[in-house]
């Protein structure tokens, strides 16, 4: 033990809040709504859940149980390199181009399946490289 005193109750409470942010974000998202406006402000109660859960400082806990290093703290990591920001970005570019293919596909009536697909996995390749981007970006010191 580091000898530091453990953390307070409103840190459980902001991470708790935080915790249900980020279910009904999720709900609102996956739920089927059939209202424009309830799957974007799902992704910002996502957001703001996971922001809220950097405040509530839950690492703190981790620190305090298990001493952390010679400071009472983990090691950050590094910023993104330059070679990530440009798989960023292009990953952006084929989010778009497979987006135009979709468009172009039902404009044609919708007969191919492919675009569907294409446009689908490159969102779901560039969603969760962006999401990680943007951690390793504002966690790191």
């Amino acid at each position: 033990m580091n000898g530091s005193k453990p953390p307070d109750r409103k840190r459980h409470g902001l991470f708790a809040v935080a915790a249900l942010m980020i279910l009904i974000g999720i709900v609102a998202v996956f739920g089927r709504s059939r209202h424009f406006f309830v799957e974007p402000l799902g992704l910002i109660m996502m957001l703001a859940g996971v922001y809220l859960v950097k405040l509530s400082n839950v690492y703190g806990l981790m620190d305090y149980a298990s001493g952390g290093n010679e400071n009472g703290k983990f090691a950050a990591t590094s910023r993104p390199s330059r070679m990530m920001w440009a798989v960023g970005v292009v990953l952006l570019v084929m989010t778009g181009a497979s987006y135009c293919f979709l468009h172009e596909a039902a404009i044609d009536g919708g007969h191919h399946a492919w675009p569907v697909y294409a446009f689908a996995g490159v969102g779901l390749v560039s969603g969760l490289f962006w999401s990680y981007l943007i951690t390793k970006l504002f966690w790191s010191k």
